[in-house]
């Protein structure tokens, strides 16, 4: 089916590229219309006057050359048309032929209301040759352009084109002025987003661009102030619910082994790893700053610390790539996926490839895969697909969790696919 025509596809983009065009529309209409207008009012009757002028002066010189006229003289100097005699001449031998220009088109149209004879016009870039057929030969004129085209048509051209290149140009530089605030907001937004320190973004700019950067510096110092309030008052739940577990287990170490006690020790332990779990997931990587970093060998040095005997990791990382971002959460992610992967199957891919504005990092296994209508579930928390809610066998379900929400606050995405080994596919995208 033919896809329908929408007009906003054939917009630019970018705001200033609009406001550009908001302008410049306008003025090209504006711009043609007066050029008709213009055209027609004033060109058009003039050199109508200035053709009919010239037709008289012809007709007159050419009825006082037939009588023979002994003022005839006078009458050319006076009207400043020089004229030139060929006896026994006639306008067919001499194989000029007419230019169809817009100034010959005037000066015909005036010859034929004042002239009856037959007649050529021929030009060049100064002067309109006009051959007359008279009865002992032709005559011949020469008329200076400059007496049939206004010299005004010209300069009103001239000076409308540049004055409206001119101020666009000033329109341009004004516009780029209060569009830098909009984009450096749009930057410190991004930046913000993905958990960067920058320098404190200033309000500039037009009324409604100040109140939008003032709203966006008062947003931040909320978020920075509730992140904080979190980050300490998890520091205090980390320390309140440990403390009791770790006398728990003092207890349990000074008592007759037993195999209850054996049992509870284990207890006690994966207590302690659900609350460092929780603890993690909840704090997430907000505390971590982005840096410059080698994520082809960040990569590979992770890949390195899982392939083992019974979990076998291949890898094709074929180019250096530096970009900014957080080196201890990326490991996280990449931990967390090959955790999960280890745990289901025996065999990993991973991969490092680059787009045009984002990185692309995959990883397959030839695990059992999951069904594609989970795909949406395995990333929300607690959600296992083991319903047996084992900690040995697959955790507490944030593992995925985790990868999303450091993804995300990357300013990237994540997606699963079938892999070509047969397992799970995780295809992670991060923004350039």
């Amino acid at each position: 089916m033919k896809e329908k025509f929408q007009f906003k596809s054939i917009l630019p983009k970018s705001l200033l590229k609009r406001m550009v065009l908001i302008i410049v529309t306008p003025l090209i209409l504006v711009q043609t219309i007066s050029f008709f207008v213009f055209w027609d009012r004033y060109v058009d009757s003039v050199t109508r006057s200035n053709a009919g002028n010239i037709s008289s002066s012809i007709h007159l010189i050419t009825k006082l050359k037939k009588e023979n006229n002994a003022s005839l003289s006078i009458v050319q100097k006076n009207i400043g048309i020089d004229s030139y005699f060929y006896p026994n001449k006639k306008i067919k031998d001499l194989g000029v032929k007419t230019d169809k220009s817009w100034a010959n088109h005037y000066l015909s149209s005036a010859l034929n209301r004042k002239i009856t004879a037959p007649y050529l016009i021929d030009s060049d870039e100064q002067l309109f040759k006009i051959y007359v057929q008279v009865k002992e030969g032709i005559l011949k004129f020469n008329i200076n352009r400059k007496r049939l085209i206004s010299r005004t048509a010209p300069l009103v051209f001239i000076w409308g084109i540049g004055a409206s290149v001119l101020f666009l140009i000033i329109a341009i530089l004004f516009m780029k002025n209060q569009v830098r605030p909009i984009r450096n907001l749009a930057i410190a937004a991004e930046k913000f987003g993905k958990g960067e320190d920058f320098i404190e973004f200033k309000e500039s700019g037009a009324t409604e661009v100040r109140q939008a950067g003032l709203a966006f510096n008062k947003m931040k110092e909320r978020i920075r102030r509730q992140i904080q309030q979190r980050t300490d008052m998890l520091a205090a739940i980390s320390h309140d619910l440990r403390t009791p577990l770790t006398r728990i287990k003092l207890e349990l170490e000074m008592m007759p082994n037993s195999k209850e006690n054996d049992l509870l020790k284990k207890e006690v332990i994966d207590m302690q790893n659900m609350i460092g779990e929780y603890l993690q997931f909840v704090k997430g990587d907000t505390l971590e700053v982005a840096e410059e970093t080698d994520l082809s060998t960040l990569i590979s040095d992770v890949c390195a610390q899982f392939s083992r005997k019974d979990f076998k990791v291949d890898q094709d990382i074929t180019k250096a790539i530096h970009t900014r971002l957080k080196p201890g959460a990326i490991k996280r992610v990449l931990n967390n996926i090959l955790e999960n992967a280890k745990r289901f199957s025996s065999h990993a891919f991973v991969q490092l490839t680059e787009e045009k504005l984002s990185y692309i990092i995959s990883v397959e296994d030839n695990g059992p895969g999951v069904m594609e209508d989970y795909y949406q579930e395995i990333i929300k928390p607690f959600v296992r697909l083991d319903t047996s809610r084992n900690i040995k066998t697959g955790g507490i379900g944030l593992g995925l969790s985790i990868v999303a929400d450091i993804i995300t606050n990357h300013g990237g995405a994540i997606r699963f696919n079938k892999a070509s080994l047969g397992g799970l596919k995780v295809i992670i995208k991060l923004p350039k």
